[in-house]
Parts: structure tokens; C-alpha cells; sequence
């Protein structure tokens, strides 16, 4: 049993959970799950996008990524991001993990949603360069070592990109 709190883009509705025994309220924040990629290039570098965030005010790095919002495949979804947001096309992408590497709730607690995380190996020089998309300003191709310099920086907030990081140290752990 739940009531519609706020019906936007997210939703909020208050749902009755039973904790130890008792009927509790709760929100529950209704949102679209996520795909996300680690893109590396053949020069072993990694994609990040940089985008302004209006929630949090300023421009972040992130992983190239989108909404589950349509009826086709995550890697489906990956692949219209790439090229959207990066202009990288799919005769450029060599491979893309079969599943996640990570896949997690993005915000446990409040939602059910989830992010998966795929590795995409792709045939594109590290050039950095503006891009003609809505979100994105701009693509960056960075080394482990300068992904961890940017988060240190505070350039780097996002979870799914820090899960990222984590994931490309043991990735790269012999040149890292």
C-alpha cells in the first residue's frame, strides 16, 4: 500500500514496510535505474565526461552513463550513450564486458534502483575534445593516476565513477 507524494520526474511515495514487527512508514524515492561504462581506450586510458550538475552546482567528471529508460538492452543503452554523449560510434567499440562488473543500489536505503557498470574496450585516440550534447561540455581521456589526482581534487564525487576508480586500481594494479 502506498500514496504518490510527488509525481516529477522522481517520484516519492510513502510506502508501510514491517521492521522487527511493526508497520512503519517510509519513503520511497522512485527513479530510473542506471548503466554506466568504464570506457578504456587502446592507450589504456579511461573516458570521463565532464557535465554540470544543477542538483550539486558545479561541473563534475564522471563515467559516461544513462537512464534504463527505454525497452532495449543495458549494453543497447551504453552504446547510445557513447555515441550521444562522447561521439564515440559502435564500429569504434571492440568489446563490452558481458556482465556488470559492479552492479549496486544507487541509493539503498531510499530506492530500489540500481547501477550497472560494464567494461567497454574501445578503438578512439585520447584526444579530449568539446562535444556537441546536451549534458556533456566535454570528454576527457585520463590515466588511473590522474582519475585518482581529480577525485583528490574534489573534481570526482560521484559514486558509480569512485566504484570505477576502485575497480581500475586492481585492473591496472601492475602499472598503477
Amino acid at each position: 500500500m502506498y500514496m504518490l507524494l510527488y509525481d516529477g520526474w522522481h517520484k516519492i511515495e510513502e510506502i508501510i514496510a514491517n521492521i522487527k514487527g511493526r508497520e512503519v512508514k517510509r519513503e520511497k524515492i522512485i527513479i530510473k535505474g542506471g548503466v554506466s561504462g568504464i570506457v578504456i581506450n587502446r592507450d589504456n586510458k579511461v573516458l570521463l565526461v565532464k557535465q554540470y550538475r544543477p542538483c550539486v552546482g558545479h561541473y563534475t567528471y564522471e563515467l559516461v552513463a544513462g537512464c534504463i529508460d527505454k525497452d532495449i538492452s543495458n549494453k543497447e543503452i551504453l552504446l547510445e550513450e557513447l555515441q550521444e554523449e562522447c561521439e564515440i560510434t559502435k564500429d569504434e567499440v571492440i568489446s563490452i564486458s558481458e556482465k556488470p562488473l559492479v552492479e549496486y543500489y544507487m541509493m539503498c536505503g531510499s530506492s530500489d534502483a540500481t547501477m550497472s557498470i560494464y567494461l567497454v574496450k574501445v578503438d578512439s585516440k585520447s584526444i579530449n575534445k568539446k562535444v556537441d550534447d546536451v549534458d556533456v561540455e566535454e570528454i576527457v581521456w585520463v590515466t588511473v593516476q590522474e582519475m585518482e589526482e581529480m577525485k583528490e581534487k574534489g573534481l570526482i564525487k560521484d559514486g558509480k565513477t569512485i566504484i570505477a576508480l576502485e575497480k581500475l586500481k586492481n585492473y591496472f594494479k601492475n602499472d598503477y
